[in-house]
């Protein structure tokens, strides 16, 4: 009697066991805990992207800078090295007695043909009047003009005068209808004012020739010259380029030069957008994968919990009986396979 008690008691136990609250994994649906799970991982990756956004970002615009640097350095190297040959042209009026026009002009053919971007080189005389001019076929109408005509041209010439060094003009639109500039270096003949050598540059070739030996092909710029569009559009960046602008200032012969720089459209498509879907694709995949995962492992816990569960219950039940249970082969000799504690 007493053993047989005893079964009874760990009956009930079990029994009450069997009808406690059941845990937390088991009174949550593993859609939620899968969720659960997915959004976290979803979240690191989304911490995990920000981040790695930044520094892209940081790279671009670093990348975008040093583009709109090495720009800066060819426009001011180029600039004074025509100023320089300009300077070269004029100071053989300060060594040679007389100079004759044949010379000059092949010395100004050979600044024109070397140097693209020059319109015209031309030597105005002390009176203002242009003399001498290089191409002499496409600028004759030029030849004998008095620049007082001209106020721009005028004012820089008694600049030069005045101040007996090169100066360079504010951006001008040229008698062909384009923009452009002019320099201007004096020439002095026995210590005497005798006019300047000047050149006319034209922006977009001269640009155009400068760019072929800057890396520019993945951005889009555009350069000022106080404050007006010398050369790129004013509106070279879409409404989604222009957090990517990167601009730099500087002075060049008394003027004040801007670059406004930003990677084109193809180059962020290419890049960044490139990254982000990756980034979007991963975020996406891992997601789906953890749901499925942290799904199939709570619901193998769920099966393998309710399979003991069921298997203690059968246990407790035939544990209990008044008697023996017992499973026997269905074949000759009649194994027993199975029995009961009886």
């Amino acid at each position: 009697m007493r053993l047989q008690k005893a079964k009874n008691d760990e009956y009930f136990h079990q029994r009450w066991r069997n009808l406690a609250p059941r845990s937390l994994i088991s009174r949550v649906s593993a859609h939620a805990w899968s969720a659960l799970a997915s959004m976290l991982v979803v979240g690191l990756v989304v911490f995990l992207w920000n981040n790695l956004d930044k520094q892209e970002r940081a790279l671009i615009g670093q990348t975008t800078i040093a583009t709109a640097n090495n720009l800066q350095n060819l426009v001011r190297q180029d600039l004074n090295g025509r100023v320089t040959v300009l300077d070269g042209l004029a100071h053989r009026w300060r060594t040679e007695s007389a100079i004759d026009r044949e010379r000059w002009s092949a010395d100004a053919k050979n600044i024109y043909d070397a140097e693209p971007g020059f319109r015209r080189v031309l030597w105005i005389d002390r009176l203002l009047n242009i003399r001498w001019v290089v191409p002499l076929e496409s600028n004759l109408a030029a030849v004998d003009e008095n620049i007082r005509s001209r106020p721009r041209s005028f004012v820089l010439f008694e600049k030069a005068q005045e101040t007996g060094a090169a100066v360079v003009s504010a951006p001008i639109e040229l008698i062909e209808g384009d923009m452009g500039m002019l320099i201007m270096v004096p020439v002095h003949r026995s210590d005497q004012f005798d006019g300047v050598v000047a050149g006319v540059l034209q922006f977009e070739s001269w640009f155009d020739t400068l760019l072929q030996a800057a890396p520019t092909a993945d951005y889009d710029f555009a350069i000022l010259m106080d404050n007006q569009i010398v050369y790129g559009q004013e509106d070279f960046t879409s409404v989604d380029e222009q957090e990517w602008v990167q601009e730099i200032e500087f002075d060049l012969h008394n003027h004040a030069w801007r670059i406004a720089a930003a990677p084109s459209a193809m180059k962020l498509a290419l890049v960044h957008s490139r990254f982000s879907d990756v980034m979007s694709g991963t975020a996406i995949v891992l997601g789906l994968l953890v749901y499925i995962a942290v799904f199939a492992s709570i619901k193998s816990r769920q099966r393998a919990a309710l399979l003991l569960s069921t298997s203690k219950r059968l246990e407790g039940l035939l544990t209990n009986l008044p008697g023996m249970l017992c499973r026997r082969s269905a074949q000759e000799p009649w194994q027993i396979i199975y029995s009961s504690d009886g």
